[in-house]
């Protein structure tokens, strides 16, 4: 009897301390502040990750970042990457538009590649370096964003509200199993045999030789031109003695989404100078 519970204990002890050891391996949430052509390049490689955009006096933006700091310890092995438009100067180019357009690098590459960016915070879900889907806003009493596809401005009345963390997680990139790994080092030990046999035996005579077909042309996507209205912050004034004089304004309830009522009851017309 006292040797089962001798077992017994020392089962219990090696669980909780495989626990233990489990939960501690996993990394803490981070975010990663990267450039518009850090964040790019990232999406050239067909990486998969988390891309938050954010600036400087988005009371959401702040809300958010404050619920992530009270809540991180309970979701790590997270990671998000940050980028800072606070500089990039999108600004509407007709009162009313519900895309943006940009005079900066920055402004262009980032709507180029999100062309109905509109509001902060913005947090896109790149799959193999593909935007899939974006969860815009934040509403604090909730934890919430709005999910919304990137094939055009997102409709909050429409959209579905979602956890915050749940739509982060979403995210992130796939971990191989080390069964995975192994499999696909097998894979590569195999392919000089694989291409020594295939060299092989196209220098055996065939009776026949069918000819390859040759494969259609596949009609590449239209580059986005920059003539297109797809850039967010400043607005032209009109031309006095023949010279156009350019203001930049930053209007707050364009970039700022609210909770969905709170948005709709906003004035739009509002200007932050």
């Amino acid at each position: 009897m006292k040797l089962k519970r001798a077992i017994s204990s020392l089962v219990v002890l090696f669980l909780g301390l495989f626990m233990i050891a489990g939960c501690s391996s996993q990394k803490p949430f981070e975010t990663k502040d990267v450039s518009m052509s850090e964040a790019a390049q990232m999406m050239d490689e067909g990486q998969t990750f988390v891309l938050l955009f954010e600036r400087d006096n988005c009371p959401f933006c702040s809300a958010m970042n404050e619920y992530i700091e009270k809540t991180k310890k309970e979701h790590p092995g997270l990671t998000v990457w940050k980028v800072d438009a606070t500089s990039f100067e999108m600004y509407r180019e007709n009162e009313g538009d519900m895309t943006l357009i940009s005079n900066t690098d920055d402004g262009k590459a980032l709507l180029s590649r999100f062309p109905y960016y509109l509001y902060t915070p913005a947090i896109y879900l790149i799959k193999d370096g593909v935007p899939e889907s974006v969860g815009v806003g934040f509403d604090e009493s909730k934890g919430t964003v709005s999910v919304w596809d990137t094939n055009s401005t997102i409709q909050w009345d429409q959209s579905k509200p979602e956890d915050l963390w749940t739509f982060i997680e979403k995210g992130q990139p796939q971990q191989k199993s080390a069964a995975d790994q192994g499999q696909d080092q097998k894979t590569d030990e195999s392919k000089p045999e694989q291409d020594q046999k295939q060299d092989s035996s196209l220098q055996q005579p065939h009776e026949e030789s069918v000819p390859e077909q040759e494969e259609s042309p596949v009609e590449a996507e239209a580059p986005v031109t920059e003539g297109e209205p797809v850039i967010d912050e400043s607005a032209v004034v009109e031309e006095s003695d023949g010279a156009a004089e350019e203001e930049t304004v930053y209007d707050e309830s364009v970039i700022e989404p609210q909770s969905e009522q709170e948005f709709i009851e906003e004035d739009p017309e509002q200007v932050v100078e």
